[in-house]
């Protein structure tokens, strides 16, 4: 089996690379799919090989390699098995790709509708050698609209010797009518330790001199693709003959070493400016690219996110005991909303540089940024230390009046002071002589309402609070008196949260007073003292809007 692989992807010079070299001729040998191999290993055990399937993934795991085993599980002349001999005549020619029972297809080459007749042309022949015809279609999203519906009959009622495998990398771009006549497989970007395993496995049997952390540092890079790990790997093997570690690995490949780029951040969090900017320069002036130590830093920082958040990262991030022992150090004294702003800063770096025309400029002012940010209280630390403030701030000895009496109004004429208001009807005229209530009754009442009907509170807060006559007066604003009508349909409330404050039953009236006499008794909202400018401004909501709009916010001052 094994000099079956090494035949097929020879170049001239007799060398094959990795990619080809190793790749999987049986299901077994296949790393990360188990799902998909488990489903169709059961459809030969079972005989329920469908006419039409889709290999949809990302690049480099595994889709095309799938197909080429399921070709020849199926027409192995030992009969139908998930274990094909590799050995007989169709196995060897499916694997060098010179079958003339299973064709492989490029759509992007072929997407026309002439293409896909020329198919339909050829399934009414029964297989030449083999048990069934396979047709395997790579980039199918590449078929153009009119070849789709053109091959949707074809799908639909494929004849009984012939069976379609389908490859795309993007699924978006398929119409449905094609996904609903396929059975639909997803193969999953592969993790770092599968790529490490398989890739140790390559080296251990090529002799390769390489550190486990050079490994690693190239299954990180291969961003979940075999194929992409295993060319970087055969790069990397073609260098020197003396051990590559991950320094050397980073001059072969322009890969940063994760100690670096933590050697960076780590001068970040210490809020050394000119330590940060100097180990910036030493990587840039040394041969990497801005888009390179920004990725890195990027994918850095959501490390060390998931350590500070997560009480497993070892099952998210599938890193060495070591490694995460550094990062937790790393972190110790970092909140998870700093990192959070460090991730925005960066994600948001990384789209500029790609586009600025100096992108160190772009990546140094967004490090000085890191390091000069203040410090981020979580929003739950900050709401505790908000509630233990007190409600209302200090005010000047000047504004000590009665706060809840209104100011006092013109004595009214013997015939208004004889009028009295009838149970259920509010005062014409504001009342004279305002009695303040000891304590701060209003307070209280407002309290009590605000849990019941806050709507109701809301109104209550344009309103001043006084006694008259034994009788609870509350004055609205003259010009508002749909407040008057809100609180008549509310008076047995009213009436009873003012029976709990004063603690005996009382009698309500309603009074319509001047704004100009309501100016300085309405209760006003605490000042913002400097303090909690600061906590305010540090919320990270804050800082995407200061961000977002280039600016800085501007709080309301107190009138």
């Amino acid at each position: 089996m094994d000099g079956m692989m090494e035949d097929a992807g020879k170049t001239k010079t007799g060398y094959q690379v990795m990619a080809l070299k190793w790749r999987p001729s049986t299901f077994a040998e296949v790393v990360g799919q188990q799902h998909i191999v488990r489903s169709l290993s059961n459809a030969i055990k079972l005989n329920r090989i469908a006419g039409a399937y889709l290999f949809c993934g990302t690049r480099g795991v595994g889709k095309t390699s799938m197909a080429r085993i399921f070709s020849r599980s199926i027409n192995c002349e030992t009969g139908a098995t998930i274990a094909p001999c590799g050995k007989c005549r169709n196995c060897i020619e499916i694997a060098e790709g010179n079958s003339m029972d299973v064709v492989e297809i490029d759509g992007a080459s072929n997407n026309g509708v002439d293409n896909i007749r020329e198919i339909r042309d050829h399934l009414q022949y029964a297989p030449v050698k083999c048990r069934m015809k396979i047709y395997i279609i790579d980039e199918v999203h590449m078929l153009s609209g009119a070849a789709f519906n053109a091959f949707l009959k074809t799908l639909e009622e494929p004849p009984p010797h012939t069976v379609f495998i389908m490859a795309t990398t993007e699924q978006n771009k398929l119409p449905d009518t094609v996904l609903s006549r396929c059975q639909v497989f997803e193969f999953r970007a592969l993790s770092d330790q599968e790529i490490a395993g398989r890739l140790q496995t390559i080296i251990d049997s090529d002799g390769i001199k390489i550190t486990p952390g050079a490994v690693m540092m190239i299954a990180r890079r291969a961003e979940g693709s075999m194929r992409d790990a295993q060319s970087l790997l055969d790069q990397a093997a073609s260098y020197a003959a003396e051990t590559i570690d991950e320094e050397l690995l980073g001059m072969v490949l322009g890969l940063v070493s994760r100690e670096k780029i933590w050697s960076i951040l780590g001068a970040v969090t210490r809020k050394e400016v000119d330590g940060t900017l100097r180990q910036l320069h030493d990587l840039y002036y040394s041969g990497f690219e801005v888009g390179v130590i920004v990725r890195e830093l990027f994918e850095s920082v959501r490390a060390l996110t998931i350590v500070k958040v997560s009480g497993a990262p070892e099952k998210i991030l599938k890193e060495t005991d070591d490694a995460l022992a550094a990062m937790k150090e790393l972190v110790a004294g970092v909140t998870a909303g700093r990192l959070q702003q460090y991730y925005d800063i960066l994600l948001r770096a990384k789209s500029q540089a790609a586009t600025a025309g100096n992108p160190l400029s772009v990546l140094e002012m967004a490090l000085i940024k890191m390091v000069r940010l203040d410090d981020v209280l979580p929003l739950a630390e900050l709401i505790e230390r908000l509630k233990g403030m007190p409600a209302t701030a200090p005010q000047p000895q000047a504004a000590a009046a009665p706060r809840f009496a209104p100011p006092s109004a013109p004595p009214r004429p013997a015939s208004a002071s004889a009028r009295q208001p009838a149970p259920g009807q509010g005062y014409d005229a504001p009342p004279s002589a305002a009695a303040p209530v000891a304590g701060d009754p209003w307070e209280a009442i407002r309290a009590v309402i605000k849990e019941k009907k806050p709507l109701l509170a809301a109104s209550l807060d344009k309103m001043v609070f006084s006694m008259e006559g034994g009788k609870a007066v509350l004055g609205y604003p003259e010009d508002q008196s749909f407040i008057r009508d809100q609180c008549e349909q509310n008076r047995a409330l009213i009436e009873e949260a003012l029976q709990s404050a004063a603690g005996r039953r009382m009698a309500v009236a309603f009074s319509a007073v001047p704004k100009t006499m309501l100016k300085d008794a309405v209760v006003k909202k605490p000042p913002m003292d400097n303090a909690m400018r600061r906590q305010m401004q540090n919320e990270p909501i804050i800082q995407k809007a200061m961000d977002m709009f280039d600016g800085t916010p501007a709080f309301e001052e107190e009138r």
